[in-house]
């Protein structure tokens, strides 16, 4: 069971989120804006966010940039509440350093999913500690938490981060399709899922490990929506 956080200025939805999430087994607190969410979250830390993008006073973009900036929250799981009528939305949940996405007319379909997915990058169980990193393109990253060194530097990852370039690193020398992650790392069915997460994804990843994102090295282009890490 996971201690997880809704936070919307709307109470139905808060109803919806928790009959949802409390229906398979996670307890649910809620906030109904940012300035409740911001306190709550240093207070009791919880194991996921699921966070309304627009809020008064305080919104979910500056939520997400706070838990974002403090090293004891960097990386919190963020999921984004995005209303059907503003998918521009989706750009900048991602951008700040949102996790996944979900549409509000969604959420009884599609949230249990999503949450269940993003839960289960860190509940592996114990490892055998001689297999606690993978090493690949000049890179050691934890299995254990959600981090990567690159040379003398440790880098914080948020899950998805961490997730996608697990893929990749285990998929190293061989090029990965935008729908392979979509399906490996977000569990989407084949045809499912929208490539801009992907695309968002990799571009926060360049912007913590390479020298210049703008000339990526370390996670190179190949074709069109592919990507790989040179063996």
């Amino acid at each position: 069971m996971a201690h997880i956080l809704a936070v919307d200025d709307d109470p139905a939805v808060l109803v919806a989120v928790s009959d949802v999430l409390e229906g398979i087994g996670h307890r649910v607190s809620v906030a109904y804006d940012g300035i409740q969410a911001k306190d709550f979250i240093d207070q009791y830390r919880p194991d996921l966010v699921i966070l309304d993008i627009t809020m008064p006073e305080v919104s979910g973009v500056e939520v997400c940039r706070r838990i974002r900036a403090n090293p004891l929250t960097a990386s919190l799981p963020v999921i984004f509440l995005i209303s059907k009528e503003h998918p521009g939305d989706i750009a900048q949940a991602l951008d700040v350093g949102g996790d996944d996405f979900v549409n509000k007319g969604s959420i009884y379909n599609d949230l249990p999913i999503r949450v269940q997915t993003i839960l289960r990058r860190f509940s592996s169980g114990s490892r055998d500690p001689r297999s606690d990193y993978l090493l690949a393109g000049g890179m050691r990253l934890s299995l254990m938490r959600p981090e990567v060194e690159v040379g003398e530097q440790v880098i914080v990852l948020t899950p998805v981060e961490h997730h996608v370039l697990h893929y990749l690193m285990e998929h190293t020398g061989h090029a990965v399709s935008t729908e392979a992650l979509l399906q490996g790392v977000w569990h989407y069915p084949p045809g499912m899922g929208d490539p801009r997460v992907v695309r968002m994804i990799i571009a926060r990843l360049r912007a913590k490990l390479e020298p210049d994102p703008d000339a990526p090295r370390i996670i190179g282009d190949v074709h069109e929506g592919e990507y790989m890490i040179e063996a």
